[in-house]
């Protein structure tokens, strides 16, 4: 399941998602997260604004408030800064190996 980020701003929620499942954390620096949102043409469609403020200021308050949450949640992060989604897979495939459910 790919939740919505905002899902974790619920206490109840968090600890729903870490008692009942695997939560896998994909993190990225606030540079690489706003280079991905301005060259995905899809992000004004599929990522409506939350607030009416710039994306750039929108996004890095977001990160801010939420981080705490996935850090708090998360059973395993990966930091996808710096790899491409084929290498990001192959990552989760790696660190789930060492996984016991």
């Amino acid at each position: 399941m790919a939740p919505g980020g905002g899902i974790f701003i619920d206490p109840d929620n968090q600890q729903f998602m870490k008692k009942n499942g695997l939560c896998i954390w994909l993190d990225a620096d606030i540079k690489t997260i706003m280079v991905r949102l301005n060259i995905d043409n899809k992000t004004k469609q599929v990522r409506p604004a939350l607030t009416n403020k710039d994306l750039s200021v929108e996004t890095r308050q977001m990160v801010k408030k939420r981080k705490p949450l996935y850090k708090n949640t998360a059973h395993i992060r990966i930091d996808t800064s710096f790899h491409n989604p084929e290498e990001i897979i192959n990552i989760i495939d790696r660190r789930l190996k060492n996984v016991r459910l």
